[in-house]
């Protein structure tokens, strides 16, 4: 049987390399086949079982098929936008109809020379329909993604265009703090346009028809909507209050602390000037030198003697010389700081005048107060105005009280306000130190008791994160194209110039507007996180609002991620589908159809829909083909390799059949 055998195995051996060099010629007719995947030859012997170990009998060979379906080919460039390329795991799902229900016609392929057909469906050379996942208005896939239900077919047609109705529009405005702020409410709250806005700007929006529409913006500054107490005269240029308001100002009181009523002498007083010593005293604006006596109301009549037009100086109830204290009969006040110095001819020393009480420097006026009430936890708190306090210097001190604050207005007026809606601004003049209304009314403020009630609030646009800066407040009111408020109320600036809100970002929202002409009502959201109030100029530097009018398809790309983006010839981009990916367990099992076409097998395992660039799933490059990966040199190699077996074979059956003939001859 040996014999005999040889000749089979031999015979099994040119089938088998037969099979071989189809399997090259396969490879090197698809060189150049866009996706293809090479198959090579796996060789296997096949073992007659001996019954005796003396004796032989040949076997077989058999050649098994092996696709190289998971070795990556090389991309390669396109020029089509819709040409793509897998670089890594995953095959493109595709179907030889656009039939979403046909699932016994779902194919896998690498071939990816898509281009549109007569309907713009995607479609590769061979016409098999490409499919992904539909894409909802926030980008997302369908929740039944692992599902081949869930995938339709990619149809990037779009004859009648896109428009896009706006959602978003972001400013950047700065309103001028220049601008005098107009009275609130007096120019009709939120609840009638105001005559005359600051600033006006018209933004440029799109309806779901792809209309464009105008929404105009007019800003008003507007004063503190919460209690007010406003001045009357313009006081802001007042350097020093006492010298400068006429009127309105302080005494000075000075009281030694020496006994000068009882020594008959005070020049005996330990370390005491003596008799003829001088000293020098300003009061009243005039200064003079005053020389020693011998007892303390010859000192007082010293003192008053030399201002011959005031009588300042006296000796109080503890025999204390006293200037300017006006509860002594006879004595008139000083206007003037007082000024107790060393001096004239024959000066007596600091020491010496202590020793009579007097203490060489300056004595201030008196503080002159008035009482603020904010109604809320600050309580009742005293304005306090000081020697050489300004006007500014009044409006610095109300500001560091709680809850209220101050500030000039354009005409110097000072206006006073409570920093919480809701709450009464009272003033009032309680103690001895207390203003007078007439000193009140030479501020420009009105008299003692008065109680400032708040106006109706505005409604906030955006809610305040801190507490509102009673200068920085601004009306914004919203019109249609027909000149209709859509929205109006207020907003507020700190003092850094920043919108005052809790929202992050922080927005006007308009729901539900309706610009008529058919179009669906839409809802706009404005973005004020840009909106600043500087002492500069009104500007507007930048406008920006996502809608569009109608827009006709211009290309349409695939990014890394396999998302099907569409441009418009308005701007626009449209994300309409997701391309998934395939993967398999062992993708070498898949079975091959025409047209570079796999379909699954037991082999190969379930497929696994995957998002691109995840789960080990491979990118998608658009633009792009992958090449078969068939190499020419490694095919020519095995050529070779098989020819010379296949010639080795011929050569046994040769032998064999030489053999056998000679048997045939025996006699």
């Amino acid at each position: 049987m040996s014999l005999f055998g040889s000749l089979f195995a031999s015979v099994s051996a040119l089938s088998s390399q037969s099979a071989s060099l189809g399997m090259i010629s396969d490879n090197i007719a698809n060189v150049n086949t866009v996706g293809y995947k090479r198959k090579e030859a796996d060789f296997e012997s096949l073992v007659t079982t001996q019954s005796r170990s003396t004796a032989f009998s040949p076997g077989a060979v058999r050649a098994n098929t092996i696709n190289r379906i998971d070795q990556q080919g090389v991309i390669q460039q396109s020029r089509s936008s819709t040409d793509l390329a897998i670089s890594g795991n995953g095959f493109f799902v595709v179907r030889s109809t656009a039939d979403e229900t046909a699932l016994g016609n779902t194919f896998y392929t690498r071939s990816g020379a898509f281009s549109e057909d007569n309907k713009g469906v995607l479609v590769n050379t061979q016409g098999n329909v490409l499919f992904g996942w539909p894409l909802d208005q926030n980008g997302n896939i369908p929740a039944n993604s692992a599902d081949l239900n869930s995938l339709v077919a990619v149809d990037v047609a779009f004859l009648s265009g896109i428009t896009r109705a706006t959602s978003n529009i972001d400013l950047g405005v700065n309103l001028s703090a220049q601008d005098d702020p107009v009275t609130w409410p007096s120019f009709g709250g939120n609840t009638a346009i105001a005559d005359t806005a600051n600033f006006t700007r018209s933004v440029t929006v799109y309806d779901s028809l792809g209309q464009s529409q105008q929404l105009t913006l007019e800003f008003t500054h507007h004063t503190s909507p919460t209690a007010t107490i406003a001045g009357n005269i313009d006081i802001s240029g007042v350097g020093n209050i006492f010298d400068d308001l006429g009127g309105l100002g302080s005494s000075a009181i000075y009281t030694g602390n020496v006994d000068l009523a009882t020594p008959a002498d005070i020049t005996a007083l330990t370390g005491a000037p003596q008799a003829g010593d001088t000293f020098t005293l300003t009061m009243n604006g005039e200064t003079r030198t005053i020389t020693a006596p011998v007892t303390g109301a010859a000192l007082v009549t010293e003192i008053n003697t030399a201002f011959i037009n005031s009588d300042p100086a006296a000796l109080d109830g503890s025999g204390f010389i006293t200037f300017g204290d006006t509860s002594i009969a006879g004595v008139s006040a000083v206007t003037t700081q007082i000024i107790i110095e060393t001096g004239g001819s024959s000066p007596a020393t600091e020491a010496e005048l202590s020793a009579w009480g007097l203490t060489t420097g300056i004595t201030n006026r008196i503080d002159r107060t008035f009482t603020l009430d904010d109604n809320g936890t600050g309580g009742d708190q005293q304005v306090s105005i000081s020697e050489g306090d300004s006007t500014a210097d009044l409006i610095a001190k109300i500001n560091a009280l709680d809850g209220i604050n101050a500030q000039f207005n354009g005409d110097g007026e000072i206006i006073i306000t409570n920093d919480v809606s809701g709450n009464n601004l009272d003033l009032t003049t309680p103690g001895g130190d207390a203003l007078t209304n007439t000193e009140l009314a030479i501020l420009g403020l009105p008299t003692s008791g008065t109680t400032a009630t708040p106006p109706i609030g505005p409604t906030l646009l955006t809610p305040l994160s801190t507490t509102a800066n009673p200068q920085n407040w601004w009306d914004i009111n919203i019109l249609d194209t027909n000149g209709l408020s859509l929205s109006r109320g207020s907003v507020n600036f700190d003092g850094n110039g920043a919108i005052n809100s809790n929202e992050n970002p922080p927005s006007i929202d308009l729901t539900d507007v309706d610009f008529g002409g058919g179009a669906e009502t839409q809802d706009i959201s404005i973005n004020l996180s840009n909106f600043t109030q500087f002492s500069d100029q009104y500007n507007v530097a930048f406008a920006e609002q996502d809608g569009a009018a109608l827009g006709l398809r211009s290309g349409v790309f695939v990014d890394e991620d396999g998302i099907v983006k569409v441009s418009f010839t308005n701007g626009e981009t449209a994300e309409v589908y997701k391309i998934p990916l395939a993967t398999f367990a062992n993708p070498n099992g898949l079975n091959e159809r025409n047209g570079n076409l796999f379909q699954q097998s037991s082999d190969s395992g379930e497929f696994n829909l995957r998002e691109a660039n995840t789960g080990g799933a491979g990118v998608v490059e658009g633009s792009s083909l992958e090449a078969s990966n068939v190499d020419l040199a490694d095919e020519f190699s095995k050529m070779i390799v098989t020819q010379r077996a296949y010639s080795a074979a011929t050569r046994v059956i040769n032998t064999t059949d030489t053999m056998l003939d000679d048997l045939l001859r025996l006699r």
